[in-house]
């Protein structure tokens, strides 16, 4: 199973994956290896892609074909490219090789840049992509009624501050709106781990009522933070 991580902030923008791929022996045995998931897509924009194999021969064949494309170097026209694009190709696979087994039906690439002329910090995110051998669509930020928050934080306390508080932000507005928000945070010093996620919890507490922490009565000084690894 891929994973991928793709976000920004006022500092930069994050698209990575583990490049891991699965396939079969003839004994059904699974072998995992590494292949290329992620590529540019000009100068200022990149896709990364994951589930069915057959999304990285899709990545580049979409990256040779905005590479033929003048003047196609905006990432929202990109992604309505990309979308008829991506379609046709995974449909036209799946008339040649039949419907992908039941658990590697999901594909999915994740389109990111970056333009002077987006509203600040100047950076988009769209995710394109089909759960059961159906035509891709652009698929919205949130696709369940819960979301999960893994933040990993900066050992510089300082350093953390303003990302807290942007998220911190859409926490409120996704709670807001009825969405069930579970936050995992972590650091490479794991002493400050609850301090990350008591920080998140005070500043979100700060703008609604939320239910006081379940550790809040914990003597901090008699409390040892275990290893997460």
């Amino acid at each position: 199973m891929t994973q991928a991580l793709a976000s920004f902030d006022n500092h930069g923008l994050v698209l990575a994956t583990d490049s891991r791929a699965t396939r079969f022996t003839e004994g059904g045995q699974a072998e995992w290896f590494s292949v290329d998931k992620l590529f540019p897509l000009g100068r200022l924009a990149a896709v990364v892609s994951g589930g069915a194999g057959v999304s990285v021969p899709l990545s580049l064949a979409l990256r040779h074909a905005i590479g033929q494309r003048r003047g196609l170097d905006d990432l929202e026209e990109m992604a309505e490219f990309a979308l008829e694009f991506l379609t046709r190709g995974y449909s036209q696979h799946l008339r040649q090789h039949g419907p992908e087994p039941e658990g590697f039906r999901r594909i999915y690439f994740i389109m990111a840049g970056y333009s002077e002329h987006y509203p600040p910090p100047g950076y988009k995110l769209y995710l394109l992509g089909s759960e059961a051998n159906e035509p891709l669509k652009i698929i919205p930020e949130r696709t369940a009624d819960f979301v999960f928050l893994r933040y990993i934080g900066h050992p510089d306390l300082e350093m953390n501050a303003s990302i807290i508080a942007e998220w911190a932000s859409q926490l409120v507005e996704w709670l807001q709106e009825g969405v069930q928000a579970y936050v995992f945070c972590h650091c490479p010093d794991e002493r400050l781990d609850p301090w990350l996620c008591r920080e998140f919890y005070r500043r979100v507490r700060e703008k609604i009522s939320i239910p006081a922490l379940p550790w809040d009565e914990v003597d901090a000084d008699a409390a040892h933070q275990a290893r997460l690894f």
